[in-house]
């Protein structure tokens, strides 16, 4: 996913657990998502990066934000 820096990214969790876990951590990472289910949680982006994140419970499950200025 590309957004623009201040961007929001919206993670819909369906009727698994999953969780959003940023790894590696760096500047401008936002809060990790604990485990959750039948939710949507937002995270913004407030600089610009590349944030690649996971998700622990499901091996091979990753992810990357791009923030672009």
């Amino acid at each position: 996913v590309v957004v623009k820096v201040n961007g929001t990214v919206r993670f819909i969790f369906p009727t698994l657990d999953h969780n959003v876990i940023w790894s590696p951590r760096i500047t401008g990472s936002p809060a990790d998502i604990g485990i959750l289910a039948n939710q949507t949680v937002t995270r913004t982006f407030p600089q610009a990066g590349v944030f690649p994140y996971v998700c622990s419970l499901h091996n091979g499950m990753v992810g990357t934000i791009v923030v672009s200025p």
